[in-house]
């Protein structure tokens, strides 16, 4: 199956989409780029308004010029998901802003442009292993501007994965700032007390992360809820904890830096799991 994505140069194979270096040298050499993932259930892309006022919201803070509208790319999006239309999978779309500024100019000037990219490819399949509870290793790191979703912001995640994840030490990580649990590689953190639900704030430390936004907004009603500093020195009081992400949904924590959670998905985190599938089926 041969996955149809967009470039500048119109629909094309997501195998041959490239970065010309000359035309590109701000985004592939300083990173200048700013990108949202999310995924499709049943073929329609999931929280795509919350993905798109994102990466708007993230260009201007990188002060790119963006030469269309949300509803243009919008469209562009729906029109991307038509040449894939004959896939039997569920996708990932991936919309990425590339800085355009050349070799030979100044990459201090204002107002850069930017090449659109919609990068179409499978969803990620997890193990039925994985998602019945992962451990996670702590790894100390806090993202420069974490509220932008940005290559320069993940290379903490790199490193944490090549020592605790490539080891078989742990499934994940789970980055933490001078003693205060912040969130993971490419997840958001949520623990469980009793049957009161705790996540880090968005303080510029972690990403604003669409999903979490939506698990927030429409899982919790009915539990207690609260969004405040935690401590590593909490984790031994956790009753629950699960991860969220776009592709993963909601997954539960078992293990912690090596101290057990909990033996089996909690009944907190399994009824948060099952309003997540529901709310976006």
């Amino acid at each position: 199956m041969k996955y149809i994505s967009y470039t500048q140069e119109g629909f094309t194979p997501t195998e041959e989409v490239s970065f010309n270096f000359s035309k590109n040298y701000l985004s592939i050499v300083r990173g200048y780029q700013v990108f949202t993932f999310f995924r499709t259930m049943n073929m329609k892309p999931i929280f795509l308004d919350d993905h798109l006022d994102r990466i708007f919201s993230n260009a201007l803070s990188m002060h790119m010029e963006v030469p269309f509208s949300k509803e243009e790319l919008k469209q562009k999006v729906f029109q991307t998901l038509e040449h894939n239309k004959s896939s039997l999978n569920e996708l990932n779309i991936m919309i990425l802003f590339a800085g355009t500024t050349a070799l030979k100019y100044s990459p201090l000037s204002t107002d850069q442009p930017i090449d659109l990219y919609i990068i179409i490819s499978p969803v990620k399949e997890y193990s039925q292993e994985y998602l019945s509870g992962v451990s996670l290793g702590l790894f100390e790191y806090a993202r420069n501007m974490g509220e932008v979703k940005a290559p320069f912001t993940y290379f903490g995640g790199i490193l944490g994965e090549h020592q605790l994840v490539k080891t078989k030490k742990y499934d994940e990580i789970l980055f933490t700032d001078q003693g205060l649990i912040l969130e993971g590689s490419t997840f958001s953190f949520f623990a469980v007390k009793g049957t009161k639900i705790i996540t880090p704030p968005t303080d510029g430390k972690i990403l604003e992360s669409v999903t979490r936004k939506n698990v927030i907004q429409s899982c919790l009603d009915g539990f207690e809820f609260e969004e405040r500093p935690i401590l590593v020195e909490e984790i031994s009081s956790f009753d629950e904890a699960f991860i969220t992400s776009a592709n993963r949904g909601v997954v539960p924590v078992l293990k912690i830096d090596g101290s057990l959670i909990s033996s089996s998905v909690g009944s907190v985190t399994s009824s948060i799991k099952e309003r997540y599938w529901s709310l976006i089926s």
